[in-house]
């Protein structure tokens, strides 16, 4: 990417024809989608890409089984077919998951409830080339799953789902790809308000969080896809109304007696029939999820207490072979789901289901509203989103490109070494570039701290070609490193050194994102004793980042 306050220049003098509010999966599709039919686009995030609930989900890319409860047949369809997508165009990040589903002796749902789900989700993904559901006796399944061992089933299902193990990339590379077909994207820019001209909404106020400089930028349409910011936005824009009833979703990532499961467990809660996944991720046990009604600023959002106690009462009945313990937990996380407002309903029977609204009958037109939606299906949303620009800038209708053009050009070089196998699963093709970099300044192979593959040579990447500002953003949201047992703490320093050289930090801004990487991480990645639910001395210090045979938690 350009430096950034050259591309800032650039930027604001321009007139587009639609400027997206919010760099999260669903702002980043609609950016890719309408840049690729020939608009000109400028996408704007208050803080980094991703940095919402994205990189806060459970990371699945899939129909979303459950739904069918609610009969919500065409919500599920469309994500079985936007699962087939996404594994074509982005095969570095979604990858296939094996699912078992173990059937309990008194549990909510029988065999026969369950084989009839498992039988509808394989037809309404006809034509998917992943395998169909298939059953066995309880003797099957703890053969197969040995975690199970004790648990009162009577036998389970198999079937196959999808994962993203770094939605935040996937994201990120929306918006590279969107800027590869002439779009704009800046980070860490508020929108502060719309610009009225002629009765209509003609573009944005913005603050640049960074310099405190302030902007106004012209544009045709304004898309709102701020996901849990949206309501803020449209308070910005004049509008009192609550659009959102978000709900909180808190996971829990811990490394499980033996390894954890083989294969990603897919059961209902005992205590009160919520969907409970306990996946394999990144050397891992990811184990999730809740759902509760949250208030108060998105940015604010934690886990809590009670949330990881249910959860791990949860673990220890599915998984009675393998009992959690406290001291098990790396952190707990916790996002929100930017659903639309549904007084009265339980936060589980919220429709998933996202809406587009148009606020012409509130004085406001130009200005497009996106709320809810899934991380499976942000690039369906992206396309009925465009197709409305089209619409209401008067332009010829262009076929959509997305469903066919790969996230990341190019083929995805020999893999050869463990280096290469983690690089490829991050980068894809666009691999060679970080390893051009680290030929170049040997130096730059170094890994980050001694509990990941993350080498110096993609915090160099990540800033000059990715947009990254803090420490936070290559930890968090440009590497997988932040997401290791140590989150990341022990690579701070390096990688503020690094960024310091690239972006002209001093000493105190380079100690200053150090302290404020502590900051974020301790916000967003909480372990049990700073939540107050865990033994004392268990904070996740670089001596507890290891196994005890000495080997990375975060390698295996």
């Amino acid at each position: 990417m350009p430096e950034r306050a050259s591309l800032i220049r650039d930027a604001v003098t321009r007139t587009y024809d639609l400027i997206v509010i919010g760099g999260g999966i669903n702002g980043a599709g609609i950016a890719r989608e309408a840049a690729l039919r020939g608009c000109l686009v400028l996408l704007l995030d208050r803080h980094d890409y991703g940095f919402g609930t994205t990189w806060r989900s459970t990371k699945l890319i899939h129909g979303g089984l459950r739904y069918l409860q609610h009969h919500e047949w065409r919500l599920v369809r469309e994500g079985l077919r936007e699962r087939r997508t996404l594994l074509r165009i982005a095969p570095h990040l979604v990858r296939p998951l094996p699912f078992l589903v173990p059937v309990f002796q008194r549990g909510r749902y029988g065999r026969r409830t369950i084989a009839a789900g498992l039988t509808l989700y394989d037809r309404l993904a006809h034509g998917d080339e992943l395998a169909g559901h298939r059953y066995m006796d309880a003797r099957a399944v703890i053969h197969l799953e040995p975690a199970l061992t004790g648990a009162a089933i009577s036998g389970g299902f198999v079937y196959t789902d999808g994962q993203v193990e770094l939605p935040e990339r996937l994201c990120l590379d929306n918006i590279l790809d969107a800027g590869r077909a002439g779009a704009f994207a800046l980070n860490y820019v508020e929108v502060t308000g719309v610009v009225r001209s002629a009765g209509r909404v003609a573009g944005v106020t913005a603050l640049d969080r960074l310099t405190g400089a302030d902007y106004q930028i012209r544009s045709r349409l304004v898309v709102n896809a701020a996901g849990p910011w949206v309501d803020d936005v449209l308070r910005g824009a004049g509008l009192r109304a609550p659009r959102l009833g978000g709900t909180r979703g808190t996971h829990i990532v811990a490394q499980l007696p033996g390894g954890g499961p083989r294969r990603a467990i897919y059961a209902e809660a005992g205590s009160d029939g919520r969907p409970f996944f306990v996946i394999p991720w990144r050397g891992a046990s990811l184990i999730g999820t809740t759902d509760d009604h949250h208030e108060g600023d998105p940015a604010s959002i934690r886990p809590l207490a009670r949330d990881v106690a249910y959860l791990l009462r949860e673990s220890r009945r599915v998984l009675p072979a393998t009992p959690i313990r406290t001291e098990d937990v790396w952190y707990a996380f916790a996002g929100i789901r930017p659903l639309p407002a549904a007084s009265g309903r339980r936060a589980g029977a919220i429709t998933r289901r996202h809406t587009v609204v148009e606020h012409d009958g509130e004085q406001l037109p130009g200005l497009i509203t996106v709320i809810g939606g899934k991380l499976t299906s942000y690039r369906r949303l992206a396309e009925e989103v465009t197709d409305l620009a089209e619409r209401r800038l008067a332009s010829p209708h262009v076929l959509s490109q997305t469903n066919k053009r790969p996230l990341v050009p190019g083929n995805l070089p020999p893999v050869q070494s463990p280096l290469d196998r983690h690089l490829s699963a991050i980068y894809g093709p666009l691999m060679r570039r970080v390893l051009a970099l680290a030929a170049v300044r040997p130096e730059l192979r170094t890994t980050l701290c001694p509990h990941v593959w993350d080498i110096g040579a993609q915090v160099i990447y990540g800033v000059r070609h990715e947009g990254a500002q803090t420490v936070g953003d290559v930890l968090l949201r440009r590497t997988p490193a932040g997401w290791s047992r140590c989150r990341g703490l022990d690579a701070a320093e390096q990688v503020a050194a690094l960024m310091a050289t690239e972006l002209g930090w001093s000493a105190e801004q380079q100690h200053r994102q150090v302290q404020q990487y502590g900051d974020e991480v301790r916000a967003a990645l909480v372990t049990l004793p700073e939540l107050g639910a865990g033994p004392p001395g268990s904070t996740g210090s670089a001596s507890q980042a290891a196994a005890p045979n000495g080997v990375p938690l975060s390698r295996t």
